[in-house]
């Protein structure tokens, strides 16, 4: 694997002695994470998450109100918060 970098970035890497290992060490540990990610995020949940990125998309892309939208996400809220 190969990385391009900007001439500025790749003077700038020259100058850190170890940054072989540094960049393993990063790798490891973003991969560590998406591990982590993976076992968590159960694909049912990332299917509403994406139902709801792309719902959020829709409205904004209909030119909805934010304000009035938040109105009645709240008073939704409290209406069945308090069982009516």
């Amino acid at each position: 694997m190969s990385i391009s970098l900007s001439p500025e970035a790749e003077a700038k890497a020259q100058q850190i002695p170890d940054i072989s290992a540094r960049l393993e060490r990063f790798i490891q540990d973003q991969f560590e994470l998406e591990q982590w990610r993976s076992r968590r995020a159960k694909p049912d949940v990332a299917a509403v998450v994406e139902d709801g990125l792309r719902a959020g998309a829709a409205l904004r892309a209909s030119g909805a109100d934010r304000v009035v939208m938040f109105e009645r996400l709240q008073a939704l809220t409290e209406r069945l918060s308090h069982g009516r």
